[in-house]
């Protein structure tokens, strides 16, 4: 294989954009039985890039002592190779983890983060993610640190959106589904779309699960990936909004204060108003205010980020 070559396949390996076959020769290069062992030994955390960095500095050490003609010349040619894989992980590394955004959701908060492609992110209690300021410049990719997230992704057919966990990646075009993360494992549940989802833990795995509708995949911690069938209205539940006998002043005062909107009423008479209903946190408020309006009799006008309910 020549160093071009072998260049590229490092760039799309560490990007995790490679196809199985080149993720094959990437592994086979990187002698994949001591490659694996190293990277099981240490922090779950230990990201791809980070081990073959570590492989690749491991690899200049061993050069070095080489001391015959031929040695120095495979020695000379590894070294070469190997310093454009730094190279990538440089570039790779500064652009996934450096000029971050970290949302995190308190205790009894639900965070709703509208990203600059018109996808959403809701953040259950006690939750966490973060992203690139970057995002969509190159790539859509966002990290789920901890707890649970609900994505309604905007379709793109040119640039897939790339969930990372500890123990799961998660690639989707358009689409809408739950990840619950845990200490030992991930779900990840399908509402609507498409997703494939891969374990990241398990030694040789890069065989994705492809999720249909109402299923969810179960990423245990080394362990093969599974589907079972779910019923993902239910799982995702903790992302809507119920209004119970609500009056439509009290219901305002949410809806500011999940969509971050004004909401002003100039009707006294319509502060008073009771209704019951129910909506996701992914719809935009101006559906939401549209179907309050039709089931309440009242008139609305927009204005940047200010309604006027009349």
């Amino acid at each position: 294989m020549d160093a071009h070559k072998l260049a590229d396949l490092l760039k799309k390996y560490l990007n995790n954009t490679a196809s199985e076959e080149e993720r094959t020769l990437v592994d086979a290069w990187l002698k994949q039985r001591e490659a694996n062992a190293f990277y099981q030994g240490k922090d779950a955390d230990l990201t791809r890039a980070q081990f073959i960095k570590e492989k690749i500095d491991k690899q200049i050490r061993i050069n070095k002592y080489k001391r015959t003609a031929a040695s120095t010349l495979v020695g000379a040619t590894c070294i070469c190779l190997f310093s454009l894989g730094l190279n990538y992980w440089t570039e790779s590394t500064k652009e996934h983890y450096e000029e971050q955004y970290v949302v995190q959701a308190s205790k009894n908060q639900k965070v709703r983060i509208r990203m600059t492609d018109g996808s959403i992110i809701m953040l259950n209690a006690e939750s966490k993610c973060s992203y690139s300021k970057k995002f969509g410049v190159k790539e859509r990719r966002v990290q789920l640190l901890k707890g649970e997230a609900y994505f309604d992704v905007a379709a793109n057919q040119h640039q897939p959106f790339v969930v990372e966990t500890r123990h799961s990646r998660t690639l989707v075009l358009g689409t809408a589904f739950n990840i619950n993360i845990k200490e030992a494992a991930d779900a990840v549940t399908l509402r609507k779309g498409k997703v494939a989802v891969t374990s990241k833990q398990v030694a040789g795995q890069h065989k994705s699960l492809y999720l249909k509708p109402n299923e969810r995949a179960l990423i245990v911690s080394n362990k093969t990936p599974m589907k079972e069938p779910a019923d993902a209205l239910s799982i995702s539940n903790w992302n809507r909004i119920y209004f119970e006998g609500q009056t439509l002043e009290n219901a305002a005062n949410k809806l500011m204060q999940v969509y971050g909107i004004q909401i002003d009423i100039h009707r006294e008479k319509l502060r008073k108003v009771r209704f019951s209903a129910s909506f996701n946190l992914s719809d935009k408020p101006t559906d939401v205010i549209y179907e309050l309006a039709k089931a309440n009799n009242f008139n609305y006008k927009w204005a940047n980020n200010q309604v006027t309910l009349y």
